[in-house]
């Protein structure tokens, strides 16, 4: 997926708080479509602190966990949509013709990302050779020294989540916590959706998904 279909389709009116009036003049050149470097740099400054300015929302948990179940039961699949192009909610930040890797709709913490194989697998090691894993393995490795490398990280979280009963397709979760969350805000505290999630404008997660992008091709040289 090329940056300018991201960009396309991040389109936001929701209104965004800043810290100052210059950067509320860079967001309306970004919106104009002639500085799209400038909104990149703001979201960047916005994450040099300890924690992330965005709001923290409520999660209905229950509606997600009666969705999933519901997709699953009917043998739907969110990845495999993601994959096919039918489901263009998520901004897709890299893809082979190994796996694909893009933002999580409603994250937990600014960055946050998934890779999963191209092919719909749901043994998480049992349906992979080793070198199959392994090359899904250098994947996992790069977005996240990308992820690492677009926000500010402290620690890194890699996990291979999901259900028979939900998301049943192999997906990775790569979820950077930023410096100075108090240790019982950490590891699954900071995952938790029952906790809420980050409010972040679309244009701003665009500006995310290329700047990760980037990192992953630099990586890849």
């Amino acid at each position: 997926m090329s940056r300018r279909f991201r960009r396309e389709h991040a389109t936001s009116d929701t209104a965004v708080s800043t810290e100052s009036e210059s950067y509320k003049t860079s967001l309306t050149t970004i919106r104009s479509g002639v500085s799209w470097a400038a909104l990149d740099a703001g979201v960047v400054r916005r994450h040099t602190g300890v924690m992330s300015n965005y709001p923290r929302v409520p999660f209905d948990v229950e509606g997600y966990v009666e969705r999933v179940r519901s997709a699953a039961s009917s043998g739907s699949c969110f990845i495999c949509s993601i994959v096919a192009g039918t489901r263009d909610d998520h901004l897709v930040i890299f893809r082979d013709d190994v796996c694909i890797a893009f933002l999580a709709k409603d994250p937990t913490l600014f960055g946050c990302s998934l890779l999963a194989p191209i092919e719909h697998r749901t043994g998480v090691v049992a349906d992979f050779s080793e070198d199959e894993y392994v090359e899904l393995q250098r994947r996992v490795h790069r977005l996240g020294r990308a992820v690492s490398e677009a926000v500010p990280t402290e620690r890194l979280y890699v996990l291979a989540l999901g259900s028979h009963e939900g998301t049943a397709h192999v997906h990775w979760h790569v979820a950077p916590l930023p410096p100075g969350v108090p240790y019982r805000q950490q590891q699954y505290a900071a995952l938790m959706h029952e906790n809420g999630y980050l409010d972040i404008p679309a244009d701003e997660q665009a500006a995310l998904a290329s700047r990760i992008e980037n990192f992953m091709e630099a990586e890849e040289g």
